[in-house]
């Protein structure tokens, strides 16, 4: 079993703070969620990314979450991706500053047949100069109602830092370092590095991407954010499954534990002290 140090309170968790959409939470949000908790008055909200600081010196567990893509409600023969689960130990020296990004759900469609929902954000987790330790991809948006596959799930690999690319209607994730494609009209996601906003959806029906890089929809599913964005299904071909298009994650850490396509719900992080 692990043995985790007698002065660390226990496990703590930083979540969405109960914000949704394209934007993270605010300060007063995550001050509600936190309050009474182990992070009463210990995070610091800038433009919807989370400060937190080291106390000690030590090991520590790091395992993040990222966001699955929205549903399209119309469709309950499919679902979204789901987003990746990363975990790493880490040495970790007391003063260092995190940089959390909490990873949203892409936005549901309305009750329609040719639409798409927006792409999952990624859950990034890096120093305060944006040295990358761990990030969790999300997933996919779900794809309009002619489908019978899933939107890709988040992969645990990369092949780099760049955003999602277009092969259908919708708009690519963000990456670490390079937005996403963009469809039409700003529906890519943003980048970490340009602060992670969801991209716009392209219809009234439609579904906006989550927090963390997730691409905004029109008929094919946005993509979700991640280490590599990821990439908007090619148009109408609705008998394949495209697993390369998941956006992709980042493990720096050692003892690592990770697996694709596990998360249905928005991101979260998970902090222990060995």
């Amino acid at each position: 079993d692990i043995e985790v140090d007698a002065d660390w309170a226990g496990a703590i968790t930083f979540t969405n703070c109960g914000q949704t959409g394209q934007t993270g939470p605010s300060q007063s949000q995550c001050d509600s969620e936190y309050s009474g908790s182990t992070l009463d008055g210990l995070v610091t909200i800038t433009s919807g990314i989370q400060y937190w600081t080291v106390p000690s010196d030590g090991d520590y567990i790091i395992e993040t979450h990222g966001a699955a893509g929205g549903l399209q409600l119309n469709d309950t023969n499919t679902r979204p991706g789901y987003g990746a689960t990363m975990v790493g130990t880490f040495s970790l020296l007391e003063g260092t500053i995190l940089k959390i990004m909490v990873g949203q759900m892409g936005g549901d469609t309305g009750f329609c047949t040719s639409c798409a929902a927006g792409g999952g954000g990624g859950t990034f987790v890096t120093d305060d100069s944006n040295a990358p330790f761990i990030i969790a991809g999300g997933g996919n948006g779900e794809n309009w109602e002619y489908w019978d596959t899933d939107g890709p799930d988040a992969l645990t690999t990369n092949t780099g830092t760049q955003g999602g690319t277009v092969s259908g209607r919708g708009g690519g994730g963000g990456g670490f370092v390079s937005n996403g494609a963009d469809f039409s009209n700003g529906n890519n996601g943003l980048s970490f590095l340009n602060g992670g906003i969801g991209g716009i959806k392209n219809t009234s029906e439609s579904g906006d991407g989550g927090f963390g890089g997730g691409g905004g929809s029109l008929y094919e599913g946005g993509g979700g954010g991640g280490y590599h964005g990821g990439s908007v299904v090619p148009t109408n071909t609705y008998s394949s499954s495209y697993p390369s298009y998941g956006s992709g994650s980042y493990n720096d850490g050692s003892n690592q534990s990770n697996t694709g396509g596990n998360n249905s719900g928005h991101g979260y992080v998970v902090i222990d002290k060995l």
